[in-house]
């Protein structure tokens, strides 16, 4: 008598642990792609905002030099000029509906003695202190923008509690420059130099504006923003000062 047994349904030992091996194979390629995505899209988010930030002031600046105006001081602050630049920044005279006031753009080295939250673009107390991430091992300095009435502007000992903005938070420790331009060579065939000094006792005719924003990617160079305005009443710089580029 013959006997006939049923073909168990079950999977065997071998059937289950390369099913699982496949899907675990499965599960780990797409966290690959999954977290691939997520760190793409935080570079892709935070470089953004760095081109967001650094296109905003760089406008600002430029709105503000195209806005400039001539002003005498008259004799009794001969020692002042309606056009202002040193290492540490720039400063000019601009026309509001308040009346005439005197704009600086400067970068500041950050206090870390406390944490507050960061809006850039908005207005606080000079006296704020702030907190952000940067690159390990990069210093980074604030690029600030200051407005005062022209009346105290020429009270030097006043430090009241001006209105200070700040357009970035994202400058590399000396990243601010300033180049103004100089015609040398003929009158027909003339040579452009920009020279990081001003001897003009007028505005400039062109300012290049060059800014170094810190790239928090650590495998990615810092990024350099360049812009030119040219100012019709402005002058080209003396050449009778030698000057080093």
């Amino acid at each position: 008598m013959k006997k006939f047994f049923k073909k168990s349904s079950g999977f065997t030992l071998i059937e289950v642990l390369l099913t699982l091996s496949i899907f675990s194979i499965i599960a780990l390629g797409l966290y690959s792609v999954f977290w691939h995505a997520v760190t793409i899209n935080k570079r892709s988010e935070s470089l953004g905002r760095i081109y967001q930030e650094a296109r905003w002031a760089l406008d600002r600046m430029v709105q503000d030099l195209e806005n400039s105006i001539a002003y005498q001081y008259g004799t009794l602050y001969d020692e002042k000029k309606f056009f202002d630049s040193d290492e540490g920044g720039i400063s000019f005279v601009v026309p509001s509906s308040e009346g005439l006031k005197v704009v600086r753009y400067y970068l500041e080295q950050p206090n870390f003695g406390a944490i507050h939250r960061v809006l850039v673009g908005k207005r606080f107390s000079s006296s704020r202190d702030m907190v952000i991430n940067s690159k390990q091992g990069t210093e980074i300095d604030y690029l600030k923008r200051e407005e005062k009435l022209l009346g105290k502007a020429l009270q030097t000992s006043v430090t009241d509690e001006e209105a200070i903005e700040t357009l970035s938070i994202h400058v590399k420790r000396g990243g601010l420059k300033f180049l103004y331009a100089y015609k040398e060579g003929s009158d027909a065939n003339p040579d452009i130099i920009w020279k990081e000094q001003w001897n003009g006792s007028n505005y400039p005719l062109s300012i290049r504006i060059e800014v170094i924003f810190i790239n928090n990617d650590q495998n990615q160079e810092d990024i350099i923003f360049t812009r030119d305005v040219f100012l019709p009443i402005g002058s080209w710089g003396e050449k009778k000062f030698d000057l080093e580029l």
